[in-house]
């Protein structure tokens, strides 16, 4: 708990009384872990709000490999096919 007040104080959402400020109160309406809160507040200032949005999501996301369906290959029509096909249009043949 007392890690948690530490970093709320650190990214300015906690004053030295332990109350929350005006900017923990925006961190609070944005659904995120308060430190990614704290980098998407930021971003304008550095004009990457557009880099940290992928950011955030990347590190937000449960499992950015999962692949839906079993493990069946001749399932042409199945779940598993079509991410598959849609993998595909990301991948990297050097």
């Amino acid at each position: 708990l007392i890690k948690a007040f530490k970093q709320l104080y650190a990214l300015q959402a906690l004053d030295d009384k332990m109350d929350l400020t005006a900017y923990g109160k925006s961190m609070a309406k944005l659904p995120l872990d308060p430190t990614f809160a704290h980098l998407l507040l930021q971003s304008p200032k550095h004009e990457c709000t557009s880099e940290m949005l992928t950011a955030i999501s990347m590190l937000s996301a449960e499992n950015i490999f999962y692949r839906p369906g079993g493990g069946n290959a001749e399932d042409t029509g199945g779940l598993a096919a079509k991410a598959a096909s849609a993998h595909r249009r990301f991948a990297c043949y050097e």
